[in-house]
């Protein structure tokens, strides 16, 4: 191989390193690296149950088979549900809206996004310092 490409490809491999770089202050961390850590954790702790588990139980009929079932809970889960508590009676069709439950289904994709685009702008320094030819540690 050409020893330019292996150094490029190293230099690229040092991009997240915290020995290569001098050029960020607490507030570019906070923006970039505890910011997006704390949108991961909070992606886990949503997107576990949405995921992974059932992410709503809704009440059926008894006379339900299985697969009626899981149709009716993920009806559920994407159209939204109203609450009616049990010893009322249901209430009529305009005044669900009042009542209406709304699940978040695409708030861990947003969250992602958005740690993404929090990391976006360090990224695209660090690579273009990377690229540049300057030594900024050494103008500092």
């Amino acid at each position: 191989m050409d020893a330019a490409f292996i150094w490029n490809l190293s230099k690229l491999g040092r991009i997240g390193s915290r020995r290569l770089q001098f050029d960020d202050d607490f507030a570019d961390r906070l923006n970039y690296q505890y910011t997006g850590v704390l949108l991961f954790l909070f992606i886990g702790l949503i997107g576990v149950r949405q995921y992974v588990g059932k992410p709503i139980q809704c009440w059926i009929p008894q006379e339900f088979t299985r697969g009626w079932e899981e149709y009716a809970e993920n009806y559920c889960w994407v159209a939204n549900t109203y609450f009616a508590p049990v010893q009322d009676r249901l209430p009529p069709v305009p005044d669900r809206r009042e009542l209406l439950l709304v699940y978040y289904q695409w708030a861990p994709i947003v969250m992602a996004a958005q740690a993404l685009l929090f990391y976006l702008p360090c990224l695209t320094w660090r690579l273009s310092m990377a690229h540049s030819g300057f030594n900024l540690h050494r103008i500092l």
